[in-house]
């Protein structure tokens, strides 16, 4: 049974189940890796309506103004509006796209902008004579009070529906200022005099009033010429009102964050991926630091306990590698046996050094049954800093990977890995599951076992000295696509060839087929049937191992001749198809289909005789080097003869048995909805909402990370619709709990959700 797994087994959710023909011995995950973070066009926005030195909100008069501080990344834009007040809808603002913050040459502007400053018609309401309008603002009853005009947002050059206006730079100035790195300071000054609006009643100042800002990618506009004016605009340009657009801001404000590609490793337990509390490892440093994936994946291809190993690094759909973004997905195929376990780790993008992983000790691909494991296990990831550059805010620090002028370009910090909850050096990151999604599905595949048996006898191979058996050494296999081949006939050997054609080493091409990202499953097969430690096999053994394939894959392998200097056994280079055309698995004995090779690395002596072969030399690699090429052998090699395939080795292959993922419960219904908290983190309470297509009981439990029910937030029948309720951080004996991460599931009629995590900071 395929058991799908949260935190703990005190809080499992059972979403499917595996029914396999044999008991799993080995099984093939997909494994995806998703980007569930929001794109957010804005990255900073708010309102400023407090003037310098007051107490509270108010407009501007003359000599008087705002400040507003913010911090932005180079490619920023930055927006705001302000009311000229004494009209029924004008406004000031920069253009509709904004300013850009940064030069073409990345660096910071500074100074007076006020020339990028301009007057605008809302077109929401019919214009009076500024600064007498008894619908304008100093003078309405009430908000909204003007006729409506139905009309677009349009540029006010001087003159306006008969209406004459002051210059821009007669009324407002804007400056900012940069301390040098991605902080900025805009002054919004009221520069009027009593003078400057000349009325039919007498002149008068123009107030400003308090208004909204963002800090935004140059895709968002902050209003549009010749369109009608956004309720933002139209509340800031006809009261003065900056907290609607405000508002509309909100949920388009924050930090995009991308995926890096990563590294992945399949191992056993003994195997850490990192450690927390320690320094980082070249590996995850790369990785935290510059998302290059590719130092921790060659650094795995030589670690002892790890089975398989490489990088993700090429989106679904995208022809070559590069980042995820909101929306898109890594995905890769593992095999893996029980006891094995996967991470994997990809960097937090709008950092100096965070990561995305499982636990060090990885996600257990098996239960205590040998039963795959799998499902929506996005709660075993977590945020963690590596420690080896001091961090910058996220999303606007220069030295993150999306700004930095080249790799490792941060302040070095020296630090040791540490998980991160909610808030790091000040700053404050969202739960992971905010940001990545990862799902492990068995893939439906065929099991097949190999074996490999030695029906030499005491007279197969004759020799000067008299008749001998051919023992066969270990070796490494391999289930890859057609496109792979495991050797090349005509061409000098691989290492993993000449060390198990030579010496019958097959830990070397183990090593290097881990990291093959053609390569589906590699391995060694080692000990003999029955044996409790490896070693060759001699007539009447046999070597006996499994693999799991899916139509296209192909097997390679390869065995010593042991009374040789450098001869293999193997299928033909491109591997032998576990398929047929039908895509029906084979099966049954395929000894016709190996064949007898020289690897061509050493000389060739008698054999059975030779002084330098396997069973006579006195260590590795000590024949005489022939700088050859691989070569069938037909019977006759060198001047010696050597016996049929057939007469040494048998290898036949049979299907173990089939694993699919065949649901033996019902699905949970699409209406059948438990969304995640907001806000998240929090404190001191948060909401929960969640849908029903059915009316039916329900759960809704909270639960600690040791699987302990926390509390019960929903308990009884509920008629199908959507519910909200809140979590105000008490336990079920009305105690407040303490800071950390919570699980909360919705349970019901046969139902579970997948659990979601949300943190209590306090």
């Amino acid at each position: 049974m395929i058991r799908y797994t949260t935190r703990t087994a005190a809080v499992l959710v059972l979403l499917a189940s595996l029914v396999p023909a044999v008991s799993a011995q080995v099984a093939r995950f997909k494994v995806t890796v998703e980007n569930a973070a929001t794109a957010f066009p804005v990255l900073k926005s708010g309102v400023f309506n407090t003037p310098d030195g007051a107490a509270g909100p108010a407009p501007i008069f003359p000599g008087e103004q705002y400040t507003i501080e913010f911090t932005a990344a180079p490619g920023s834009q930055l927006s705001f509006a302000t009311m000229f007040i004494q009209s029924n809808d004008l406004f000031y603002a920069f253009r509709p796209e904004g300013i850009a913050l940064f030069d073409e040459n990345g660096d910071p502007i500074s100074g007076d902008v006020t020339d990028q400053v301009f007057l605008y018609d809302a077109g929401t309401e019919v214009d009076e004579e500024p600064g007498t309008g008894p619908n304008q603002a100093p003078r309405q009853s009430g908000p909204n009070m003007g006729e409506d005009e139905n009309g677009v947002v349009e540029l006010v050059q001087g003159e306006n529906d008969g209406f004459s206006y002051p210059a821009t730079a007669d009324v407002i100035r804007v400056s900012i200022e940069n301390d040098g790195s991605t902080g900025f300071t805009m002054t919004i000054e009221n520069v009027s005099t009593a003078n400057t609006l000349a009325t039919s009643t007498g002149s008068v100042a123009v107030p400003l009033s308090p208004g909204a800002f963002a800090v935004h990618s140059p895709d968002i506009t902050f209003y549009e010429v010749g369109a009608a004016a956004n309720p933002g605009i139209e509340a800031i340009a006809e009261d003065g009102a900056a907290g609607v657009y405000a508002e509309a801001l909100a949920p388009l404000t924050g930090v995009t964050v991308p995926l890096s590609p990563g590294a992945f490793a399949v191992h056993s337990e003994d195997v850490t991926f990192y450690t927390l509390g320690e320094a980082a490892n070249a590996g995850i440093e790369a990785i935290a630091e510059d998302g290059n994936a590719g130092v921790y994946a060659e650094a795995l291809a030589t670690v002892d306990g790890v089975s398989r190993s490489g990088v993700f690094n090429t989106p679904v759909g995208a022809e070559g590698p590069g980042p995820i973004f909101p929306g898109g997905a890594y995905s890769f195929e593992v095999t893996a046996r029980p006891g094995d376990r996967l991470s994997f780790a990809t960097m937090y993008i709008q950092s100096n050094d965070f990561f995305l992983a499982f636990p060090g000790a990885g996600f257990e691909l098996f239960d205590a049954d040998g039963q795959p494991n799998g499902g929506d296990v996005t709660d075993q990831v977590f945020l963690y800093d590596a420690g080896t550059e001091v961090d910058e805010e996220p999303g606007v620090g220069p030295n993150q990977a999306p700004r930095q002028s080249g790799p490792n370009a941060g302040e070095e910090e020296n630090g040791v890995i540490e998980l991160v909850q909610g808030e790091n050096d000040g700053f404050m990151y969202e739960d992971p599951s905010s940001v990545i999604r990862v799902t492990i599905e068995v893939v439906p595949a065929t099991v097949f076992t190999v074996q490999i048996e030695n029906v030499s006898t005491e007279n197969t191979l004759t020799t000067s000295a008299g008749n001998v058996a051919v023992p066969l050494s270990p070796g490494a296999f391999a289930v890859h696509t057609e496109n792979i081949a495991f050797y090349e006939v005509g061409a000098s050997a691989n290492a993993g060839i000449e060390a198990i054609a030579e010496d019958g080493n097959a830990g070397v091409y183990a090593g290097i087929l881990t990291s093959v990202p053609e390569i589906q499953d590699s391995g060694v097969f080692n000990t003999p049937t029955g044996a409790a430690d490896p070693g060759p096999i001699f007539p009447g053994g046999n070597y006996q191992f499994d693999v799991v394939a899916t139509p296209g894959d192909r097997l390679s392998f390869s065995t010593m001749f042991i009374q040789s200097n450098d001869f293999f056994y193997a299928f033909q280079p491109d591997g032998l198809p576990l398929f047929d055309e039908n895509g029906d698995a084979i099966s049954g004995d395929v000894t016709d289909q190996v064949f007898l090779y020289d690897a061509g690395t050493e000389v060739d002596e008698e054999p059975g005789t030779g002084p330098n072969q396997a069973p006579r030399q006195s260590g590795p690699n000590m024949g005489e080097v022939e700088n050859g090429v691989i070569e069938l052998v037909q019977g006759t090699n060198d001047g010696f003869t050597y016996p049929e395939t057939r007469n040494v080795i048998s290898v036949t292959i049979s299907v173990a048995g089939t694993v699919d993922t065949e649901d033996d419960i019902a699905d949970i219904p699409d209406g059948f909805v438990l969304d995640q908290n907001y806000p998240n983190p929090f404190n001191p309470t948060t909401r929960i909402a969640y849908t029903l297509d059915q009316s039916m009981n329900v759960r809704l439990n909270v639960y600690d990370l040791t699987g302990r029910l926390v509390t019960t937030l929903v308990s009884g029948e509920q008629p199908a619709g959507s519910y909200q309720t809140q979590w105000n951080g008490l336990d079920a004996r009305g105690q407040l709990v303490g800071s950390g991460v919570y699980l909360y599931r919705l349970e019901g009629d046969g139902f579970a959700s997948p659990a979601r995590r949300m943190v209590l900071l306090k």
